[in-house]
């Protein structure tokens, strides 16, 4: 319940919430403290007092007293700058990284040096913002064992990351369970978090953006779909396409559940998912056969070897955790470390995905230059080439990328600069765009039939293919 596991204060999650200048609802929100500890009290007068806390990250300055060393210098502004030798030993919570530990005023010799009161939070007050950060009491009247429950609309003045925290100084509490709920809402985005307002508009982009390349590969998938054997390629870039339609149009479904209602349905969110890691999946598979040969020397699909499903099922558990537990049930915006925790796992699949793809499609073009100088040879060579070109262009981009958003996140370990978080989404969603139309332009259905007149047919040569 307690940050770091030591009492003094305890979050309404492990992250704050960014939001827009909007509001906060308290509803009925009670904290139950031990019965032991209830039953030791006496039967009247205020016997407990549970102080919550609401305040954004740009006056994290005002909240705490950071203790001097023993040389004088502080570790951090603080609105209290009084000398010390030592350190006082009270509770102490870690609101800035970094930045040494932060007390509040639980024990006596903080009392001279701030003028707290004893068992309260320290908090500098400024003029153009009395009520900033927000603070409220839950008290505990007699041996009762819940507090009175507390009802509240909070203002929030600005947008920015938001927390909400509880905090006392009696160690007793720290069994304390708390009841009720918190209503978050953002003037303009509803219930959304500001971190995923955008998000909102980047997957309406992306489905109108999908739609778009459906319209422009129907007229060529259409005609030609019967002729098609059902295991060539446009048929899969067919499937594909239509599993990035789902895939965007769930996660918009529940990103707008999300603004209207305030929650998150975890049946939304699964099919939500579900449909990404399978789209992802999809996508890399495709990649690994074109390199492999697929569309090209290969114009259908093999016997798939048990070898390429250990792979794909790996992709599917790591992936499908990491995306779970990023979005299943989640509210809180996630801090900086545990994105990149959360985000390392996928992306060293990609880099082994990488260093398999490049050696397979370099093989896979010394192969067609062996079939000759035939027409048909001719325009898989020419088209091949292409597509190698795209994937190293693409590579380098995602590898950019994911230095950017490394650099981002580690950056700014407080989530300082949340409003520009949606370029990362944004980004990858685009990448995987640009990848799948690169495969639908250079595989359209009537370029493809001709390509395989003179292609390797017999069942033996696909074989001895598939399973190189």
């Amino acid at each position: 319940m307690f940050a770091n596991g030591r009492p003094g204060s305890t979050s309404s999650g492990d992250d704050g919430v960014s939001l827009g200048s909007g509001y906060i609802r308290l509803h009925g929100l009670r904290i139950q403290r031990p019965s032991w500890e209830a039953e030791l009290q006496p039967l009247e007068g205020v016997t407990g007092v549970v102080e919550v806390v609401v305040f954004d990250m740009s006056v994290r300055h005002r909240i705490g007293y950071r203790w001097r060393n023993s040389s004088g210098s502080s570790t951090d502004s603080t609105p209290f700058s009084h000398a010390g030798s030592g350190t006082p030993e009270g509770d102490t919570v870690s609101l800035t990284p970094g930045a040494g530990p932060l007390f509040f005023c639980c024990t006596k010799e903080l009392v001279p040096l701030t003028g707290c009161t004893l068992g309260k939070l320290i908090v500098r007050r400024v003029a153009h913002e009395p009520d900033w950060p927000r603070i409220l009491e839950a008290q505990f009247i007699g041996n009762s064992l819940l507090s009175a429950p507390l009802e509240a609309d909070v203002h929030v003045p600005r947008a920015g990351f938001v927390y909400l925290w509880l905090a006392m100084c009696d160690k007793n509490l720290d069994s304390s369970k708390v009841f009720g709920h918190t209503e978050w809402h953002a003037h303009g985005w509803g219930y959304l978090p500001g971190m995923l307002s955008n998000c909102l508009l980047v997957q309406a982009g992306m489905l109108l953006l999908y739609l778009a390349l459906h319209l422009l590969w129907r007229p060529q998938f259409g005609p030609a779909w019967r002729s098609l054997d059902r295991n060539s390629l446009p048929h899969f870039l067919t499937f594909l396409l239509l599993l990035s339609l789902l895939s965007s149009l769930t996660t918009l479904l529940e990103l707008l559940l999300l603004s209207v209602t305030g929650h998150r349905f975890v049946v939304v969110t699964l099919a939500a998912v579900t449909a990404g890691v399978l789209q992802g999946l999809l996508l890399r598979a495709v990649l690994v056969g074109v390199a492999a040969g697929f569309g090209t020397l290969l114009p259908k699909l093999g016997p798939i070897p048990g070898k390429v499903l250990i792979p794909a099922v790996l992709y599917i558990l790591v992936v499908g955790a990491c995306e779970g537990v990023r979005s299943v049930g989640q509210v809180d915006d996630w801090g900086s470390g545990e994105h990149v925790a959360l985000r390392t796992p996928p992306v060293l699949l990609d880099l082994l995905l990488a260093a398999y793809l490049f050696p397979a499609a370099l093989a896979t073009l010394e192969q067609i230059k062996t079939q000759g100088m035939q027409a048909a040879s001719n325009q898989m060579l020419g088209i091949f080439r292409h597509a190698l070109t795209a994937m190293g262009v693409l590579a380098a981009a995602a590898l950019a990328l994911t230095c950017w958003e490394a650099y981002f996140k580690l950056s700014d370990p407080l989530n300082l600069q949340w409003q520009w978080d949606w370029l990362i989404t944004a980004a990858w969603h685009l990448l995987s765009l640009l990848t799948l139309a690169s495969l639908c332009f250079l595989w359209s259905p009537s370029r493809f039939s001709s390509r395989h007149d003179a292609s390797v047919q017999d069942d033996q040569a696909i074989e001895s293919l598939m399973s190189s």
